[in-house]
């Protein structure tokens, strides 16, 4: 999961897509992909689209 994390922080674009249910998270269940979309949205980390990685 930690790399599926990784993965959005680089391409946010990605995180966007998921969270506005137009994707999924391959090889992570429902669960899983629930709590990463809910600590996003927790730190509203995914409104900012300029992060480096």
């Amino acid at each position: 999961m930690q790399e599926m994390v990784g993965y959005l922080i680089k391409y946010p674009n990605v995180l966007r897509e998921v969270m506005e249910g137009n994707a999924c998270l391959l090889g992570v269940d429902k669960d899983q992909s629930e709590c990463i979309i809910n600590g996003f949205k927790g730190l509203e980390i995914y409104s900012m689209l300029d992060w480096k990685y």
